[in-house]
């Protein structure tokens, strides 16, 4: 499972430089201008790891492979970025304990670097610090919350469509610490981004 998502993520990430064979433009893809604030909306497949994806075990998370949501609003110095996001995740959950469902939400503040390639295609690597509000939602009886600590590795590539916009594909491990718990998840997902450059 980890030598595939470990494969899957890398061709997330180096895919787009197939896509841009060909796209004679000297303007790196992640800005048109030194410093410009940009916003972003992102959605793909969340996949839980470790306890909280066991469905044996001692207190097994029993979650299953979901989707997830989520928008940015940031600002770019050069090829350093620096943005707040929020994300939602959705997973189905079925253990002796819940049969429902559980809401992730990830409140964070990443900061990401931009490798300027002279193309139009630009990767990135990206760390994230914030926190982790977990909802389960039985399919009986009442929901429950809890909140922990939360940080998340990102990596990417963005895909430059015209000197505003942007389509780039994205990893992240996020990894929290909620009631004691470590749970881990990854998402894979794509991403658009609009920059107001000028």
């Amino acid at each position: 499972m980890n030598k595939l998502l470990i494969a899957t993520a890398a061709s997330v990430v180096f895919a787009g430089s197939a896509i841009a064979g060909g796209y004679d433009q000297t303007q790196p893809a992640s800005a048109q201008s030194d410093n410009n604030m940009y916003v972003s909306g992102l959605g793909g497949v969340t996949i839980p790891m470790g306890r909280f994806a066991a469905t044996t075990g001692s207190n097994p998370g029993g979650a299953k492979v979901g989707f997830g949501l989520g928008a940015a609003v940031g600002y770019q110095f050069s090829q350093f970025r620096v943005e707040g996001a929020f994300n939602w995740f959705r997973n189905s959950i079925n253990t002796k304990v819940v049969d429902g469902h559980c809401n992730s939400y990830l409140y964070t503040v990443n900061g990401l670097y931009d490798f300027n390639l002279d193309s139009s295609v630009t990767p990135y690597v990206g760390l994230g610090l914030g926190a982790l509000t977990l909802s389960y939602v039985p399919k009986s009886g009442s929901s429950s919350s809890k909140t922990g600590f939360a940080v998340q590795g990102i990596i990417g590539a963005t895909y430059k469509l015209s000197d505003n916009l942007g389509l780039g594909a994205e990893y992240h491990l996020v990894y929290s610490r909620v009631d004691g718990d470590n749970l881990y998840t990854n998402l894979i997902a794509a991403r658009i981004n609009y920059s107001f450059a000028v």
